[in-house]
């Protein structure tokens, strides 16, 4: 049986970012940056600049269809309220409810035990 390297077998996940208005072109710039050896050259700062502008402009343009959509929407409020959370980046804690810590470091999550406190 012939073994061979984990590049010839495991296929290679395509490079995503966390952001959602984040753009393949700009993922590809920002490799072709990481190949410029010397960060102190010009080139690099061009790259650097125009990755920086890329993103600017690509997160307005999200930015805009995102709030044209909630625009859309308004008659449903809770679709216009999860999309205004999803945009702001607030996420719910504790399974959506108020939780706290006390001293002792365990997790309240009762609203008794929250109100005891």
């Amino acid at each position: 049986m012939k073994y061979g390297t984990a590049e010839e077998y495991v296929p290679k996940k395509e490079r995503r970012s966390k952001n959602k208005w984040m753009t393949q072109e700009i993922l590809s710039v920002m490799s072709d940056r990481q190949k410029i050896k010397n960060r102190d050259s010009q080139e690099y700062r061009d790259a650097d600049k125009l990755i920086k502008k890329k993103c600017t402009e690509a997160k307005e343009t999200w930015l805009d269809r995102e709030c044209k959509e909630i625009e859309g929407q308004f008659g449903v409020s809770h679709k216009v309220y999860q999309k205004i959370n999803e945009i702001s980046g607030r996420k719910l804690g504790c399974l959506g409810s108020v939780c706290i810590k006390p001293k002792d470091g365990t997790m309240l999550v009762e609203k008794n035990d929250i109100k005891n406190r």
